[in-house]
């Protein structure tokens, strides 16, 4: 038996050897250089989409399996799939779908000769739960699912007199962000004011700005204003009329707080440097007063007052839908701030009047009004903006006047934020990853208590986990790389704290030079003494990591025969191809094209 097995040991060396040297020498991989012949491409063939009762399935058809990454680098509205060494199909269509109300826009594109770009646009952005991503075989395709559906929400006091709460929500294809601040306003410690903005009566601020430089603890935006910064409304300070109210109108809904701390709202106008209520108490006592209008509940109940103030469609219409800002007394007692705004714009989202005032009902508002919205729409705490989502960037609208709260009584929500390190550059590698300290501290710079949220509110594919729960004020966060060079940052939330990490994905060094020849049409010949053919040479640099480089100098260079160039010496575009016309004048001609530090590739074209 033993002398069996040493005899088929024998039989199976013998043909192994036989088989390895009757093989053909392989060519030596150069690790700096490739060309389309020695990696085939993948293709994508199709991309499909399913709408079902909770959101959206996007479906990438592959010719074979490809590596690919999925990644959101500024709001989770707009989601990229990039495919590497992949192109789309010769018979490849436009993705066609049905109108869905998440999904907005499928874009597909060579981005450059190896590597197809689709780009997923959202109406809204998404949290992580409700996004999942996965890979089939047979046939070979890439699979994305998106829910549509979501509610977060987040509940501070800022000081033991402000409330302030948040609600972001998804539902039935509408986003809307909910902000409401809960004030006892008959504390001593609270005090109000309208403040104009920059401390004059015709100039335009922000109401973070507004917020910051007097220091209150709260601000929304006021009543309305011309472009130029002009204020028309009623406004009262100290019981003194800062600006009146504008008398080519009927009198409008008017905020009034008085000497003893009592809230009244009616339509009002002045004469003689007098509040002049249209019905009811006089209003000789009011220190504060804040014009906007139309009333949205009066006594409890639905009171929209569009037509008689002339803010409906005979007047100065805002009865389409739009961010909101409003002003309202609880039943319970306290005074409210709030506004509704959008993801992508509050003059794409947010409420319609009788919406609005229908959802103060169920925030048991007995009386409540309506200020300037749209864009417009802020609410500021501690300076921060939390009215804008993360789609709406960092842009706030400059108002003329703005709503402020003061409480002297201490933070006790968080208010600093402090990262270690201060920004953070990686590789765009897609694997690398780092880690980040964050310290959270409240108003006297103590650290806030265990288990305060912490939530990464934009950069998705740039980190792993979303949410996270502070021990001893400070939190670890872990940073993601992915394949997409540039200048970035995460977006951090901690109660109504906001700060920005930047974040940097740098290129690796020229690895990798693809040189692709297409005959431009109606000019190619098979005629070698015929002169005028012409070819566009596309030249592809590529980083070690695969990521196609920009400004990457590139040389075209004719080393024999008679030809032309439209470019010589070329810098790489935005997804690495640099490319450049050869008309050929007679016969053969070669051609060399280079990159610094990388291997030349030579062509022979006639």
């Amino acid at each position: 038996m033993k002398i069996k097995l040493n005899r088929y040991l024998l039989i199976f060396i013998m043909a192994f050897l036989l088989l390895i040297f009757s093989c053909p020498a392989q060519e030596e991989e150069n690790g700096n250089t490739e060309t389309p012949q020695r990696e085939k491409l993948a293709t994508l063939n199709e991309i499909k989409t399913g709408i079902t009762k909770e959101g959206v399935r996007v479906v990438l058809g592959l010719s074979e399996k490809a590596s690919y990454d999925i990644y959101s680098i500024k709001d989770s509205s707009i989601i990229y799939v990039d495919i590497y060494d992949c192109r789309m199909g010769e018979n490849f269509q436009p993705p066609d779908f049905k109108n869905d109300k998440l999904l907005e826009k499928i874009a597909v594109e060579n981005y450059n000769p190896r590597m197809v770009r689709c780009e997923i646009s959202l109406k809204y952005g998404i949290p992580l739960d409700n996004f999942n991503e996965f890979y089939l075989s047979s046939p070979d395709r890439i699979v994305l699912d998106m829910e549509r559906d979501y509610i977060n929400f987040t509940q501070y006091y800022i000081t033991k007199n402000i409330l302030w709460l948040q609600t972001e929500k998804a539902q039935d294809g509408r986003f809307l962000l909910l902000n409401e601040v809960y004030v006892n306003y008959k504390n001593e410690n609270v005090d109000f004011r309208v403040e104009m903005a920059k401390n004059s009566g015709s100039s335009r601020e922000k109401i973070t700005d507004m917020v910051k430089r007097t220091g209150a603890i709260v601000g929304i935006n006021g009543g309305y204003f011309s472009k130029e910064g002009q204020n028309l409304g009623l406004i009262v300070n100290d019981g003194k009329i800062l600006s009146p109210s504008v008398k080519r109108r009927p009198p409008r809904t008017t905020l009034g707080i008085t000497s003893d701390r009592e809230i009244l709202f009616n339509r009002v106008s002045d004469k003689d440097d007098k509040l002049v209520p249209l019905w009811g108490k006089s209003w000789k006592n009011v220190v504060t007063a804040l014009g906007g209008g139309p009333r949205l509940i009066a006594d409890g109940k639905v009171h929209i007052t569009v037509d008689e103030e002339e803010l409906g469609k005979n007047g100065n219409n805002i009865t389409y839908r739009s961010g909101r800002t409003f002003v309202g007394v609880s039943k319970n007692g306290y005074f409210t701030l709030g506004t509704v705004s959008g993801f992508k714009g509050n003059e794409r989202d947010g409420m319609l009047l009788p919406e609005m005032a229908d959802w103060l009902l169920t925030r048991e508002m007995v009386d409540a009004m309506n200020l300037d919205g749209g864009g417009s729409t802020c609410m500021s705490i501690l300076g921060y903006p939390v009215s804008n989502s993360v789609g709406m960037g960092n842009y706030i609208r400059p108002v003329a006047n703005g709503l402020l709260v003061f409480d002297k009584s201490p933070v006790v929500s968080p208010a600093n934020m402090e990262t270690d390190p201060d920004s953070v550059v990686l590789p765009a590698d897609g694997v690398s990853t780092t880690t980040v300290k964050v310290r959270v501290m409240d108003g006297d710079n103590n650290p806030v208590p265990d288990n305060t949220a912490l939530r990464l509110a934009s950069g998705v594919g740039l980190f792993e986990n979303k949410n996270y729960l502070t021990k001893d004020g400070t939190v670890e966060i872990t940073v993601r790389s992915v394949q997409a060079p540039g200048n970035y940052s995460i977006k951090m939330e901690c109660g109504p704290v906001r700060k920005f990490l930047p974040v940097k994905l740098r290129t690796g060094n020229p690895a990798f030079l693809t040189v692709d020849v297409q005959p431009v049409n109606g000019t190619k010949t098979d005629d070698k003494d015929k002169t005028g053919s012409k070819y566009i040479i596309n030249a592809l640099v590529r980083d070690e990591f695969k990521n196609p480089l920009k400004a990457a100098g590139v040389t075209f260079e004719i080393t024999d025969g008679e030809g032309s160039l439209s470019c010589g010496n070329c810098l790489s575009r935005e997804n690495g191809v640099a490319d450049s016309t050869l008309e050929i004048k007679k016969g053969t001609v070669k051609l060399r094209v280079s990159v610094d530090g990388l291997e030349s590739q030579e062509l022979q074209l006639k």
